[in-house]
This record gives structure tokens, sequence and C-alpha cells, in this order.
């Protein structure tokens, strides 16, 4: 996804989750030594907030066979990244 896609994933996220009680949220998990990452994963959470989720994501950490060290990150999941494509106008 370039950086244009995912700009427009972001705000598309933001304007159809905004009227939504429990949201999908993409929990980004990796670990690393600072110079480069060892560990990602991306997972896929419902909650009603980013932290919700993190929490969530952290509580379960051994479903996903996580490094001890490791950092999480909540963010919506958008529509794009969900696998939804724009319709062709007609």
């Amino acid at each position: 996804m370039t950086p244009t896609e995912r700009e427009l994933d972001a705000q598309l996220a933001e304007a159809y989750w905004s009227t939504r009680e429990r949201k999908t949220f993409a929990v980004d998990m990796a670990a690393g030594d600072g110079r480069r990452t060892t560990y990602r994963r991306t997972i896929y959470v419902r909650a009603r907030t980013a932290q919700e989720a993190t929490d969530w994501a952290r509580d379960h950490r051994s479903m996903f066979n996580t490094p001890k060290q490791v950092g999480f990150r909540a963010r919506l999941a958008g529509p794009i990244e969900l696998g939804a494509h724009p319709a062709k106008a007609e």
C-alpha cells in the first residue's frame, strides 16, 4: 500500500468508525533491538477504544508467540486494509 493509499485509508476509517460504538482496531506488535525489527505482526481486534484493543492483545499475547519484549500500537482499521475495493463508476 502506498503512502497516499495509507492516508486515504486512515481518513476513511475515521469517518466510518466515528458513528459506531464498537470499532475494529489494527494492533501492530513489533519487537527488535533498536537497529532492526525481529518480530512484526498485525492483529485485528473489536473494541470500544484503542486502549481496550491494546490491552486485549497484551493479555492474549501467548496466542501469537510473541517475544517477551514487544511493543503494541493500536489504530483504526481502514476499509482498504480490511479488503474492501472501491466500486467502479458506471
